[in-house]
């Protein structure tokens, strides 16, 4: 299904003189997340502002990285809302069990720029994610190179300007799966979510890439991380003063400033080889 993730606008643009041309916009529109439970029951968990396309990726990953399902396993489908409304989703979780847990949670307005809703300290997120042991090593070679084979994915962002990207790559630096969004957490969520539902060893795969986002890297980006046992984090940018406590009491490797020819290594340098 073809989504539309841009859209043309006239603006007025200032030079010599004004002039009226055309823009490509990134699109941002509201995505609502419903449960639905075996015997019908229906409960509105999210509200996400975000570009449209591989939304049924950013609602596995959003409600896992967000603790609201404890296991992918849990949802038994996902479909559009009806008649045909593609900004609704609906997730059918397997048992009434599960629906009566995640219908206590009140509604979440997630905007494209927050993605942390139900954590707020690294002492609650540590007391139910443990460290990450991961064996995976990343060349500094190819860790430097991250970046730039990440920008081969960003059509979205070439013709806008205006959005973000996150890719899970393995350690060869051959990209898994690449997703543009205009949040940065989404996008997150999306790479995250098309592993939990298209590989059964969701785990195991996780714990062999290597996350690479095109932004800062904030405390929300490292909790979904580490949510799913993501080893190693790379940034175009910063990492925040959170965010690298966060990887630090995890175990996770934490890259930002990466270039070219270097790279600062915030945490878990043990990883790069």
């Amino acid at each position: 299904m073809d989504f539309r993730s841009t859209e043309l606008a006239k603006v007025s643009r200032l030079d010599t003189f004004p002039t009226l041309v055309d823009d490509e916009l990134a699109v941002e529109e509201p995505l609502e997340i419903r449960i639905l439970s075996p015997s019908g029951g229906e409960h509105a968990v999210a509200v996400a502002l975000r570009t449209p396309g591989d939304d049924f990726d950013l609602a596995y990953g959003l409600l896992i990285t967000e603790s609201l399902i404890d296991n992918p396993n849990e949802i038994v489908y996902i479909a559009w809302g009806e008649p045909a409304d593609f900004n609704i989703v609906k997730v059918g979780v397997d048992s009434e069990l599960a629906f009566t847990r995640i219908s206590k949670v009140s509604p979440r307005f997630i905007n494209s720029a927050c993605g942390l809703c139900s954590k707020t300290t690294i002492d609650e997120i540590t007391k139910s994610v443990k460290p990450i042991t991961s064996s995976i090593q990343l060349g500094r070679l190819v860790l430097t190179k991250l970046p730039e084979l990440l920008s081969e994915h960003q059509s979205n962002f070439e013709r806008t300007g205006g959005v973000h990207a996150a890719g899970l790559f393995y350690a060869n630096g051959t990209s898994k799966v690449v997703r543009e969004d205009i949040g940065r957490h989404n996008c997150v969520d999306k790479v995250i979510g098309n592993i939990l539902r298209n590989d059964k060893d969701w785990i195991e795969s996780l714990s062999q890439l290597v996350l690479v986002v095109s932004g800062r890297i904030g405390f929300e980006i490292v909790n979904k991380a580490a949510m799913v046992g993501i080893p190693i984090i790379v940034g175009v940018s910063a990492a925040s003063s959170m965010a690298i406590a966060l990887a630090n009491s995890l175990n996770i490797t934490l890259a930002g400033f990466t270039r070219p020819a270097n790279s600062t290594i915030y945490s878990g340098f043990s990883r790069i080889v």
